[in-house]
């Protein structure tokens, strides 16, 4: 059964400098779409979540290099209404940190930031 939200932890300083939903530039990576298809997505149309929270709250405090940070909560169940393609990263393709995020990648059809409107709430963590 897949997971209603979906979670993203980012800085303090990320949120309110770029925003939760805006893309970073990273390395292409594998991904499985919920079709099932394979294929290799660039990450800098798309943003890292986890259907996991405090993967999500752990992020967000950078790994305790932060002493806050803001975890904001996605509804999946409106990704394709608002033009949202998830893929799951493929674990084997990247570093053993990552085993545990089961982490699901987020890309707008039109390439840029994920829509507003898939948010539920965003709050803050730590201190």
């Amino acid at each position: 059964m897949t997971a209603s939200y979906l979670y993203r932890g980012v800085s303090r300083t990320l949120y309110e400098t770029r925003g939760a939903l805006v893309p970073k530039i990273l390395h292409p990576f594998k991904v499985v779409s919920e079709d099932g298809s394979t294929t290799y997505v660039d990450p800098r149309i798309g943003v890292s979540t986890t259907p996991h929270q405090a993967q999500a709250e752990y992020y967000a405090l950078g790994g305790g290099l932060h002493k806050s940070g803001v975890v904001v909560v996605l509804d999946r169940t409106k990704l394709q209404e608002y033009g949202v393609r998830a893929f799951a990263l493929c674990v084997t393709e990247v570093s053993s940190w990552a085993v545990d995020d089961d982490e699901v990648i987020l890309c707008s059809d039109h390439g840029g930031a994920i829509p507003r409107d898939v948010i539920v709430t965003s709050y803050d963590h730590g201190t």
